[in-house]
């Protein structure tokens, strides 16, 4: 699997994955907040990690210098896509988890990677988690949009109260995603929490927990 790295290689079954990407697709910090509270919630564990070094341009999305154990230490933190498994229990479905950073570069790269690595594990279906902002108030129950070209997963999302997405206009790497997905017959949803655009710069747990 080109630019991935793969630290332990879990059992699966069909597993579903979820991914969430920083950046303009996570207005309010919702969709990648999930994914985490989903991970620490299952103590999912982390299994490989997708190298940044051909996808961002590091003047424009700067690497973080961290201040290590000792003070005179210091260490580089990397926009990081890192994927974790879950094996559900009961009726759940195994589980791969993404926490990706929106690419710069090489859109087409990085997701045959995120797929190829998908595919390794006979992945099901993916589902795109993302935050966008609208002309919604803080004070109703948080909107939850969506989209499918699966029936089944049309049919379960509907039956959530998620409506349709009709967005047109710049896409995101969720759309490339799922288009990709859609080219090798693999099933997909996108679902997106709508955050109020006046609260543009912080984080909305509302709309997180909802979504």
């Amino acid at each position: 699997m080109e630019n991935i790295t793969v630290f332990q290689r879990p059992i699966l079954e069909s597993p579903t994955l979820v991914a969430a990407f920083r950046g303009w697709p996570d207005a309010g910090e919702v969709a990648t907040s999930a994914v985490r509270y989903t991970r620490d919630k299952l103590g999912a564990e982390l299994f490989a990690e997708l190298s940044p070094e051909e996808f961002y341009v590091f003047t424009e999305l700067r690497p973080q210098t961290m201040i290590g154990e000792n003070t005179w230490e210091r260490n580089i933190r990397w926009p990081a896509n890192r994927f974790y498994f879950w094996k559900g229990k009961t009726d759940s479905p195994d589980l791969i988890l993404l926490m990706g950073t929106e690419p710069h570069l090489k859109w087409a790269t990085y997701i045959d990677s995120i797929l190829g690595l998908a595919e390794s594990f006979s992945v099901a279906r993916v589902i795109s988690l993302g935050g966008t902002l609208d002309a919604v108030p803080h004070t109703r129950d948080p909107l939850i949009s969506g989209s499918s070209a699966d029936p089944d997963l049309r049919d379960s999302i509907m039956s959530l109260s998620v409506r349709p997405s009709g967005y047109q206009g710049p896409t995101s790497i969720h759309s490339a995603l799922l288009d990709a997905c859609n080219r090798r017959g693999l099933a997909n949803a996108s679902l997106w929490g709508h955050g109020p655009l006046y609260l543009q710069s912080a984080f909305n747990p509302h709309v997180c927990f909802a979504l």
